[in-house]
């Protein structure tokens, strides 16, 4: 079996196709070098479009003598200019979604400079965290998380299974789970023209409006915040605290790790403010009470 998987969405199931070994097959014989157009590195951090990842049956890994996983158009490519090119012909290949095609394509040339990173090591924490208490922070901080990104990061199954609507609610179900979902509803992309469908599905689930006082005895509460990319996804963020009181935010790019950092690489002290690439769309902050809320 070959699943190729464009890495584009942060809420919703990322586009992917079972293909055939003769269609593969093209795109094998496309360049002569598909080895160094290749990088087992299949993750950038970014919001947006992240590359193309490939997953090859044992069997078929070991007739092309390539790895069961493997990335096509990111930076880290020994040829990444052939790489991109790769990338752009499997997409206009598959892909019919003309709004989904077209934010892609623009965003192709983008990975070779993305300086975007997870962060999770105690030394890179320390670093953020020296200096940088902030008593106005602290004053309207609604969180009781501690920023815990290796729990998300350093298991596979918890990973690749959970998103930012995961993250930001604290649930992680290993279902991907989508606003609404538990109880019935299904998001579509009809229902990101704005934010109104993904905000009431989330209320639907427990999340509250941020003016929502919440006991302090249904906790643990977190203040999270909601974005759009018009059409095509949503994506959450919610406000952490590490060990010093410093409070900042979190976010987990779909499949990708968790992070404190936007696209521009910069420690998020607000999402409305952030680099967010494609979601332009701003649609505020709420409250979660894990307790509350129920997803799926």
């Amino acid at each position: 079996m070959i699943i190729i998987e464009i890495d584009v969405y942060s809420g919703r199931t990322n586009p992917n196709w079972i293909v055939s070994e003769e269609r593969f097959d093209v795109f094998y014989k496309l360049y002569s070098n598909f080895d160094n157009l290749i990088t087992t590195k299949t993750e950038t951090g970014r919001l947006g479009y992240n590359g193309i990842t490939v997953t090859l049956s044992p069997a078929l890994a070991k007739h092309y003598q390539l790895p069961e996983l493997f990335g096509i158009g990111f930076g880290e490519a020994v040829d990444y200019d052939d790489s991109i090119a790769l990338a752009e012909f499997i997409i206009n290949d598959l892909l019919e979604y003309d709004d989904l095609k077209k934010t892609i394509l623009a965003e192709l040339p983008l990975l070779k400079d993305s300086v975007v990173k997870a962060e999770g090591t105690e030394d890179e924490k320390k670093s953020f965290s020296v200096g940088v208490v902030d008593e106005d922070l602290k004053a309207t901080d609604w969180s009781e998380l501690i920023y815990n990104p290796e729990y998300w990061n350093d298991n596979s199954a918890v990973l690749l299974n959970n998103n930012c609507y995961a993250y930001a609610t604290g649930k992680p179900t290993n279902s991907f789970p989508q606003p609404g979902r538990f109880h019935g509803y299904r998001l579509t992309a009809a229902d990101l023209l704005n934010c109104s469908k993904v905000k009431q599905y989330s209320e639907i689930d427990g999340l509250v409006d941020e003016a929502v006082v919440i006991p302090e005895s249904q906790g643990p509460r977190c203040r999270v915040a909601l974005v759009v990319a018009p059409n095509l996804d949503y994506h959450w963020y919610r406000e952490v605290k590490d060990s010093y009181g410093n409070v900042f935010w979190g976010h987990k790019p779909g499949r990708t790790k968790v992070t404190n950092k936007d696209n521009s690489g910069n420690i998020i002290l607000d999402p409305k403010t952030a680099d967010r690439g494609i979601y332009s769309l701003w649609c505020g902050y709420m409250i979660s009470s894990s307790p509350l809320v129920e997803v799926e």
